[in-house]
């Protein structure tokens, strides 16, 4: 990830608590909105959110959401994170340093930017091998948590969703 950016933001490796630089803030607060999307969309089917098959069950955590967010991760908040920091839509100025290399948030302004931009991302429209025509992002989550809930109900076979860029 560190190579597909265009100028050095200080990031080296993953690390989200708390994130040490702007790339690691920025896909933190993307994650979690991912993470709140996949839950709300569980819900909204009548899923356990807390139940999942891959995160341990922990306390108030959504594991069912973690578990079907991971397929998504790379086209919904990787993809865009990078895009805004390599067009400069993310800036220095967008971020608060609490303490330089330790800890790094995004500001309000910088939220703004992020949220907008995931919204947009989740309404692009994307190809998937099982559709003639590309499809809306978020139509492709809504129909994997459907595949999901049909596996657990014994009624289908359900298969990751793969992103080809």
């Amino acid at each position: 990830y560190r190579k597909l950016l265009k100028r050095d933001h200080g990031f080296n490796e993953r690390a989200m608590h708390p994130p040490p630089d702007p790339v690691n803030a920025a896909l933190s607060f993307g994650y979690t909105m991912l993470y709140n999307e996949i839950a709300n969309i569980c819900q909204y089917e009548g899923l356990d959110v807390y139940i999942g098959v891959f995160h341990a069950l922990e306390d108030r955590r959504c594991s069912l959401a973690l578990d079907l967010m991971e397929e998504f991760r790379v086209p919904a908040v990787d993809f865009i994170t990078l895009r805004m920091f390599n067009l400069k839509i993310l800036t220095a100025a967008d971020f608060n340093t609490i303490e330089e290399g330790v800890k790094v948030y995004l500001n309000d302004e910088g939220r703004a930017k992020l949220i907008y931009n995931f919204r947009e991302r989740l309404n692009e429209e994307i190809d998937h091998a099982n559709y003639k025509n590309p499809v809306k992002l978020i139509n492709l989550i809504k129909r994997q948590v459907a595949l999901y809930k049909l596996f657990v109900r014994g009624e289908g076979r359900y298969e990751g969703y793969e992103w080809k860029a």
